[in-house]
């Protein structure tokens, strides 16, 4: 195979671009925000530190969790990297964020994992440069993976020169495999080994069976047995080669010869490691333990509903990055569907123009690449069955192997004049791509809050000035609305000072609190969403605190909700006391009042309609008693529709007195509307069914009565006026006309 001097540089110009936008992404991406990144770490650290290999124990907490059941080689590479540097073996390597959404894409805050400090700034030092070593370490995994691409799509279509190109471009641009590939995780070892063995396996099946062949081939099947479960299924794949190698040549004994080679070698490099687990755990993969860690799914899910996960499969394929809580912009995934698409429509064309011309092609390296991406994805979707783990990056052992194929297929979709020029501007738009994401997306995601002065909060703030246990203050809290509908998210900012210095990890909570003191929406978290907790505050910082609360659809609407805000201690589930402005102690921080409507407003076929105008501001529409004969002791039930003709002066109370034939009061009712649905937040047009109670005392004289009805400021006690064809009948009360009547 020619290879020229064209396409030397251009591997090499990937290559470099790939190490650059690597170490790029291990530097923006925070310290263990990669999934399971503090896991591995926890297990490279316990190697270098002499500990010897993991043993899973059920019954205690381990930092390295289900990852001590993994396979050591990516850990044993990474101690003997570990063990010069001065990385305070003894010192807790990571703080959790107790508050974190893991795998929640719609995530506006806590996305972070643990909880960061000073000490990741550059120069590392510590743990964090611990895992910057390991990240590096990586990147150049990954890069060999880049390259072991680049040698199979040659080796899979010779004399292509820019389908290979295109794979090592497709593979080395996706930011999924970017983000995972500086990342500290056994994934990247695996999948260069993986890599290096289709490539290997390729070569088998054309015909080169050399012994340096086969023993290289031997060598990366162990060396990928020792990096992760999934290298297993590459030795399936080999004994298909072989069998195939066998009907082939109809020579049984030379190829299981060969075959002898090549397993000896794997199993006498990895062989110890699956003897050690079925002597410990009774099972040679160590997936009983694992599981029991990790946890099984509840139920065994069906076809369909693996089937069902498969958007989210490919989106964390492409580009998701935190603990999948951190999605790109949506353009991101149009082109990759973009790319997707262009690759299915290349191979159509392709395999009909075989099926029409019937040339003889050579079938052997696509077969490897197919057979091989589908092992992974039908092991993929067993390990799913068992757990919940349909994540994209488990399938970047086959990731050479899908790289080559797509490059094939976008290559087919232009005539071959173009194809230099294709794949240049699928380079250019993926490399940007990949380029633009940390500064754009992952560096933003984890960015702590702003710290002000006091001129600085702004003037739509109210001003709160309550004191948390001498060690915080609220200043101000502003509301992004004042309303806010069912199934909706609002933001709200609360502006904190330091008082002191504090020791204690405190969190914040925001309750959205109705008139009977239910719960409508809530959130908790450590300040600065989960990225600035209270230990690391300085004396005198004004912090301006954002919170996203969302409100569930099982919310009666419309209602009045307080919002609550709180500080305490997690670990006791402590409420720090609170002082107002003064010193003196209060129960709770009411910081403003929401309105929380349905999505749409309801509408009601209103009986005994009526039209009684009060002081042009709100209107009594109808009315119906729910039963109007009763005995003393029992209750009167009343609804009320009212509508707001006009924004209200006033949070009105509801009055509804009972009368007899002498105008004398024997019962009366006054509270705020429709449980404390506030008048000041009506909208105008809005009707509003109000239920009352009235009581009928014990004492109370048979006969018929009469029920008055009106609105009242309770401040001034002063009722409003009922108007009548724009004049006022000098009445201050409805008296409705059906009647009510008391019966011994």
């Amino acid at each position: 195979m020619v290879v020229t001097k064209e396409s030397r540089r251009a591997i090499v110009a990937v290559l470099v671009g790939f190490v650059v936008l690597g170490v790029i992404y291990s530097v923006v991406t925070p310290v263990f925000e990669a999934p399971d990144e503090p896991w591995h770490y926890a297990y490279a650290l316990h190697l270098a530190d002499g500990g010897g290999l993991p043993v899973q124990s059920l019954e205690h907490d381990q930092p390295w969790r289900q990852e001590g059941s993994q396979p050591p080689l990516y850990y044993a590479l990474g101690a003997l990297l570990l063990r010069p540097l001065n990385t305070g073996w003894d010192e807790p390597f990571a703080v959790y964020n107790p508050h974190v959404q893991l795998g929640e894409p719609s995530a506006r805050a806590n996305i972070n994992m643990v909880v960061h400090g000073e000490g990741e700034r550059w120069p590392y030092r510590g743990h964090s440069l611990g895992v910057h070593v390991l990240r590096l370490f990586s990147v150049l995994l990954s890069a060999g993976t880049v390259w072991a691409t680049y040698r199979i799509a040659q080796e899979v279509f010779p004399g292509k020169r820019w389908v290979a190109l295109g794979a090592a471009v497709i593979n080395a641009f996706t930011p999924q495999f970017l983000f995972v590939g500086s990342s500290v995780n056994n994934d990247n070892a695996v999948t260069l080994f993986a890599s290096l063995s289709v490539l290997l396996l390729v070569r088998l099946a054309k015909g080169d069976r050399r012994a340096p062949t086969l023993v290289c081939l031997g060598g990366v099947l162990g060396l990928a047995a020792l990096s992760k479960l999934s290298g297993l299924g590459l030795w399936g794949l080999t004994v298909g080669v072989f069998l195939w190698l066998g009907w082939k040549e109809r020579s049984i004994v030379k190829i299981a010869r060969q075959g002898a080679i090549v397993f000896g070698v794997a199993l006498g490099l990895s062989g110890w490691w699956y003897v050690r687990n079925w002597m410990l755990y009774g099972d040679p993969t160590g997936l009983n333990v694992m599981l029991q860690i990790v946890g099984r799914r509840p139920y065994v899910p069906g076809l369909a509903e693996l089937l069902s996960e498969a958007h989210g499969l490919a989106v964390s394929y492409w580009a998701i990055f935190g603990w999948f809580n951190v999605l790109a912009d949506q353009w991101v995934y149009c082109v990759l569907y973009g790319l997707l698409l262009a690759a299915s429509l290349g191979w159509l064309a392709g395999l009909a123009r075989f099926a029409v011309d019937r040339k003889p092609v050579a079938v052997a390296g696509p077969l490897v690449l197919v057979v091989w991406s589908a092992i992974v994805i039908v092991s993929l979707g067993r390990w799913t069955r068992l757990t919940p783990a349909t994540q994209g990056r488990l399938l970047f052992p086959a990731i050479a192997a899908i790289s080559s194929l797509a490059a094939w297929g976008i290559t087919r979709c232009v005539p071959s004049r173009l194809r230099g020029a294709q794949v240049g501007l699928v380079a250019i738009v993926l490399l940007t791509m990949a380029a633009v994401l940390p500064f754009q997306v992952i560096g933003p995601a984890y960015a702590g809050p702003r710290l002000l002065e006091l001129g600085e909060i702004p003037s739509s703030a109210q001003g709160i000035m309550a004191e948390y246990g001498e060690s915080i203050r609220l200043v101000a809290c502003e509301l992004g609305r004042d309303a806010v509908r069912t199934d909706e998210i609002v933001r709200i900012t609360l502006y904190w000072e330091a008082l002191e210095r504090m020791e204690e990890q405190y969190s914040a909570f925001i309750h959205l609190v109705g008139p009977e003191g239910q719960v409508l929406g809530q959130v908790d978290s450590y300040p600065g969403g989960g990225q600035y907790p209270t230990r690391q505050w300085h004396v005198g910082d004004i912090i301006e605190d954002i919170y996203w609360v969302s409100i569930g659809s099982a919310v009666e609407a419309p209602i009045l909700a307080e919002v609550e805000v709180g500080l305490y201690v997690l670990s006791e589930y402590r409420n720090l006391p609170i002082t107002d402005a003064m010193g003196r102690p209060i129960g709770r921080v009411v910081a403003g009042k929401m309105k929380i409507a349905p999505p749409v407003l309801p509408s009601y076929n209103i009986p005994n309609a009526v039209h009684h105008n009060l002081g042009g501001e709100i209107a009594l529409k109808g009315y119906q008693i729910a039963d109007s004969c009763v005995e003393p002791g029992e209750e009167i039930g009343l609804d009320l529709y009212w509508r707001s003709l006009s924004p209200a002066r006033a949070d009105y109370t509801v009055f509804v007195h009972l009368l007899d034939q002498d105008g004398r009061t024997w019962s009366q009712s006054d509270k705020l509307p429709q449980k404390g649905y506030s008048t000041l937040y009506w909208d105008v047009g809005e009707t509003v069914l109000d239920h009352c109670v009235v009581p009928i005392p014990l004492d109370t004289p048979h006969g018929e009565y009469s029920l008055s009805i009106g609105l009242y400021r309770p401040d001034t006690m002063q009722r409003l006026q009922v108007i009548s064809q724009g004049q006022s009948e000098r009445a201050d009360h409805i008296v409705l006309e059906e009647r009510v009547r008391v019966v011994k």
